[in-house]
């Protein structure tokens, strides 16, 4: 007989809190640790911040390490067109990011807007990538390093029972 490929994942995860007594700041240490078959991945631990510095300011600020198994997908896709790839090596890298916030409310009027400025570098990041015959193969990529903006705003107006809104984004990578 024919034997189907599985894969078993098993994930822990805990988190540390930190809140300040009047709420300006808090951080938040977490770490997973994730178990892929019979193989060990490594801890992924975060840490991230924030700093309200008015009523109406926030700052804020995350750094992670970064680990991503291949997915069941990566590894056996077999449809017309696409393949997977068993020879893949799992993605290990750390990302990070620093943003800005507010929030200002007038009467029946409310502006959101932040803007997040991020950076990742990854080592053998999975890029599914069309071969020379035409069939989409996922291929290890040495070392990628991304960074770019991210910005967006919510822009509402309450009128009676009607909320009018205007939500426009921007992002670079």
């Amino acid at each position: 007989g024919s034997s189907k490929p599985n894969l078993q994942r098993f994930a822990g995860y805990g988190a540390l809190s930190f809140v300040s007594k009047n709420r300006s700041w808090n951080s938040r240490l977490s770490v997973r640790k994730e178990y892929f078959g019979t193989t060990g991945v490594p801890f992924t631990p975060s840490l991230g911040t924030e700093k309200l510095l008015f009523s109406w300011l926030k700052l804020s600020a995350t750094i992670s390490r970064n680990y991503r198994v291949p997915t069941f997908n990566d590894l056996f896709w077999t449809e017309q067109g696409a393949k997977g790839n068993k020879q893949l090596i799992p993605e290990s890298g750390w990302s990070g990011d620093v943003g800005i916030s507010s929030t200002i409310n007038k009467n029946n009027f409310k502006l959101e807007a932040k803007a997040n400025f991020f950076l990742s570098k990854l080592n053998n990041m999975i890029v599914w990538q069309p071969g020379t015959d035409g069939i989409w193969t996922p291929q290890n990529v040495s070392i990628v390093q991304a960074h770019g903006v991210e910005a967006s705003s919510v822009i509402s107006y309450k009128l009676k029972k009607f909320k009018f809104e205007i939500k426009p984004s921007y992002s670079y990578t």
